[in-house]
């Protein structure tokens, strides 16, 4: 059974097309980045993926299809992580114990609290536990969102541009987690803008423009013209010990 089965997905938006006959799948752990331009539909297929929009074609999520899981069917299935969460005034820790609300009825149990402990040491972030999200940096902030979407133990994990606000280390340990995460068996789909970094940690890439897939690869199949065909530019592929680098010229 495939993690995740897209077949013909297409939306529009007061009648411009924005995703066309977009059709792929994803198996179970695999770590699949998807690339491409501002305006290129990454976010909007997220979207659709997620039940945020309504589009035509079908999505199936783990071996269900999306328009038959209710709500909290889908979030035992399936976590986000968006570009960018809006702080408030709730401790870090009753944040990420936000994540276990698909499984909770009144009130958390002791495994959801022990979990959640587990959650912020796994990120790195359990010193900031009792601090209000109000307090936090951009990049603090963004690991706590990654921690609540960790807390909410799916078999599928999206996020939308996950190295967001980041500083150059916490960027290498959040890809270096998610890549992890996916080695342990969760399945990991991350929109991101950063080529170099999703091509050092990423398994699976999909290349879109225009709402269209122009390519679909493996790390190691990659060549730089779905690069310049994607971005408009002349590109420079280099290998290295971690993969390939690509430089924009």
């Amino acid at each position: 059974m495939k993690a995740l089965v897209l077949e013909d997905v297409s939306f529009s938006y007061n009648g411009r097309s924005i995703l066309k006959e977009v059709s792929f799948d994803v198996e179970k752990g695999e770590f699949l980045v998807i690339l491409g331009p501002n305006g290129a539909g990454k976010s909007t297929l997220l979207r659709c993926i997620l039940g945020m929009l309504k589009c035509s074609g079908s999505i199936d999520i783990m071996g269900r299809n999306l328009k038959t899981l209710r709500r909290d069917e889908l979030a035992r299935l399936i976590s986000y992580v968006p570009q960018r969460v809006e702080p408030n005034f709730l401790r870090v820790f009753d944040f990420v114990l936000l994540g276990r609300k698909p499984y909770m009825s009144l009130r958390p149990s002791n495994e959801d609290i022990k979990l959640v402990i587990n959650v912020l040491e796994t990120v790195g972030i359990e010193k900031l536990a009792e601090r209000p999200t109000k307090m936090l940096s951009g990049g603090e902030l963004q690991k706590v969102a990654i921690a609540r979407a960790l807390a909410q133990e799916t078999p599928i994990l999206v996020l939308d541009e996950p190295t967001n606000n980041l500083d150059p280390k916490s960027q290498i340990e959040i890809m270096r987690l998610l890549r992890e995460l996916s080695l342990a068996g969760k399945t990991v789909i991350a929109v991101m803008h950063d080529v170099n970094l999703a091509l050092r940690f990423g398994e699976r890439f999909i290349f879109m423009k225009k709402g269209e897939i122009l390519g679909d690869y493996r790390k190691n199949t990659i060549r730089k013209e779905v690069f310049e065909k994607t971005f408009d530019a002349k590109v420079e592929l280099i290998e290295t010990k971690h993969g390939p680098l690509c430089y924009f010229l």
